[in-house]
């Protein structure tokens, strides 16, 4: 009794090392982050419940415009990624063209879920059409409040990059900033978040409505 109640302190406390360990911007994202998962696998069962319950649309098809959203998401995802190795290698050009080339897609992708929801609306999707539609909308919706989020952290982390370009001396400081790094750490994690939140939303959506 007493062994397995020392490994579970052990397990626990490990847990907790973990977490106090990350700097406090990570334990905050951490947090926030669950935070936020918790709310999509909330409205994810209620989904689940009310689709159960009114039955699937036979004539629907998600909009063509989220399968290439979707694919923009991934490349955008897959090019971030480099800005850390770029950052580790003072490599200031790559990193103003991975967060730049993010950016870029990111705005893409926040077109294309406009466009997604109006070719619901023309094909007349709407709100009330049903249960499931409704909740399209508004997970959905919710997703791209997330992305609008990330746009604005891209361009705090862009801003910097572009002034240390332009002066070597800046450049420099700029690099042996840890909070710059910091922030290049946050975005990455939070835009791969995102990321993987979309695809599970997508793939929902696509073989249940």
């Amino acid at each position: 009794m007493s062994s397995q109640k020392t490994g579970s302190d052990k397990v626990s406390r490990t847990g907790f090392t973990i977490v106090e360990k990350l700097h406090p911007y990570k334990t905050f994202l951490f947090f926030g982050l669950v935070g936020s998962a918790v709310l999509f696998l909330a409205l994810m069962l209620m989904y689940a419940i009310k689709l159960s319950a009114g039955g699937a649309l036979a004539s629907f098809t998600l909009p063509k415009a989220f399968f290439v959203s979707t694919i923009i998401m991934l490349f955008s995802s897959y090019g971030l990624t480099r800005s850390q190795r770029a950052f580790r290698n003072d490599n200031i050009r790559e990193l103003a063209y991975s967060l730049t080339g993010t950016l870029i897609l990111a705005i893409a992708f926040s077109g294309l879920q406009i466009a997604g929801w109006y070719q619901l609306y023309k094909a007349g999707f709407f709100i009330k059409t049903q249960s499931g539609i409704a909740f399209l909308y508004m997970i959905s919706g919710l997703h791209l409040l997330h992305v609008f989020c990330g746009i604005i952290f891209l361009i705090s982390c862009i801003t910097p990059v572009y002034k240390a370009g332009k002066d070597m001396v800046k450049g420099l400081i700029f690099f042996s900033d840890k909070f710059q790094q910091t922030k290049i750490d946050l975005l990455n994690i939070y835009w791969h978040y995102v990321d993987f939140l979309w695809l599970g939303l997508f793939f929902t959506f696509l073989f249940t409505l």
